[in-house]
């Protein structure tokens, strides 16, 4: 009895409690090995059944229920004993400003931090986007209309848009928003409808006129000599023939 009083750190009465128990529960088994020896204690493995697991969640589900109510009984509480200070200290205190100091108390402000958050967290995405893929670092206005041209489109779609006007806009910056602008007016949201998305002419337009030279756009600004007009007009017919080419081909 001794040996057990120190394995569980008890007294006397407390062990043959426990004891008692655990044989009232068929737990433990007892054999004598004769005169003045103690007896021999056998300590059972017990068998657990779908019905004690039931008992042992409802009993850990109430537990937690009450430490629950203990807490939100707490709570009120110190609530209730905060609002007796502040009347007792100003007793002319008016319905409108005790409103007040009880909203403060909701949690409001944490839901104002998270929706802050998320737009910040979506904002420093788009700016290392883009300096990966532009190799630019972008102004807060570019990432904010960014940012408000995107608000609906998957991450997949957005990566595509910057990958695409990185490498085939000469002036990358405008030629996305001008992009996303368009899908964004056609409610394209994700890759797969951008894939079978009939592109807008005006991205079409806008990209032809960036690489189009200035001297077809502008040929009062050129007063070329006589004998260079021959070769003038056959690059010129040859780039007009190009640009038709490529257009036919996407039409088809």
């Amino acid at each position: 009895m001794k040996h057990l009083e120190t394995i569980l750190n008890c007294g006397n009465k407390k062990v043959i409690k426990i004891k008692n128990e655990l044989e009232e529960a068929g737990l433990l088994e007892q054999k004598r090995l004769g005169l003045n020896k103690p007896n021999m204690l056998y300590l059972k493995k017990p068998t657990i059944t779908q019905k004690d697991i039931y008992i042992i969640d409802n009993y850990e589900n109430n537990l937690k229920n009450n430490d629950e109510f203990n807490s939100t009984k707490e709570v009120s509480k110190q609530h209730f004993k905060k609002c007796q200070n502040n009347t007792s200290k100003n007793v002319k205190t008016t319905p409108q400003e005790m409103s007040k100091q009880h909203s403060n108390d909701t949690d409001i402000t944490t839901t104002t931090t998270k929706t802050v958050a998320s737009g910040s967290s979506r904002e420093k995405y788009l700016i290392k986007l883009i300096e990966d893929k532009m190799s630019i670092r972008p102004t807060k206005a570019f990432i904010e209309k960014i940012a408000s041209l995107s608000i609906n489109m998957s991450d997949e779609l957005v990566e595509y848009a910057i990958k695409y006007a990185a490498e085939n806009g000469n002036n990358p910056k405008q030629y996305l928003s001008k992009i996303l602008e368009v899908w964004s007016n056609n409610h394209i949201y994700d890759l797969k409808q951008a894939q079978n998305f009939n592109v807008n002419s005006n991205i079409n337009s806008m990209k032809s006129k960036e690489k189009t030279p200035r001297w077809i756009t502008h040929p009062d600004e050129f007063k070329l000599k006589e004998e260079n007009d021959q070769e003038l007009e056959t690059e010129a017919q040859a780039f007009i023939d190009h640009l038709t080419k490529k257009r036919r081909n996407y039409k088809e």
